[in-house]
């Protein structure tokens, strides 16, 4: 029987190959897999290697922000009382009313007290008059370290 209307026709099937070949198509095979795998596994170690570095440099960021927030403060008290606190005020001065000499006539509240302390959970330091800025005063973080005047430490001199 010929086939007049090629869209009648029946399709031609090929016993046995046509099979296989049409189960191969939907698979994976296993060289595929662990190529994907691979390729997987080197992605997200690089995200992780990237992750660790982002979050290394947050605290460093943190504290250099908090600095320059110090110094506007210490700026402002200093234009509210003629001065800037002494080294023996410290920056509790920006907190609360000091009790040494000098003692401000006009004082006022600059920062929140958890701005004092920096991301390793340190106080920030204050040094007057200066010895690493060119400003009047220091004011630096021990850095992750906790010690002073070490290559960590993140202050109003950079």
């Amino acid at each position: 029987m010929k086939c007049v209307v090629p869209r009648s026709c029946p399709p031609i099937r090929v016993p046995g190959r046509w099979r296989a070949r049409r189960r191969r198509a939907f698979a994976f095979t296993l060289m595929e897999m662990i190529l994907v795998l691979a390729i997987i596994s080197v992605l997200l170690g690089l995200g992780v290697f990237g992750l660790v570095n982002v979050l290394g440099g947050a605290k460093e960021d943190a504290a250099a922000s908090d600095i320059r927030t110090l110094e506007m403060s210490l700026v402002r008290y200093a234009s509210r009382s003629g001065s800037f606190p002494t080294e023996a005020q410290g920056l509790d001065a920006l907190v609360n009313r000091p009790t040494q000499a000098p003692v401000p006539q006009r004082w006022q509240q600059m920062v929140e007290p958890k701005v004092l302390i920096d991301p390793w959970n340190r106080p920030y330091q204050y040094r007057i008059p200066a010895q690493r800025s060119a400003k009047e005063y220091d004011v630096f973080s021990l850095g992750a370290d906790g010690i002073a005047d070490t290559e960590d430490d993140i202050g109003n001199w950079e």
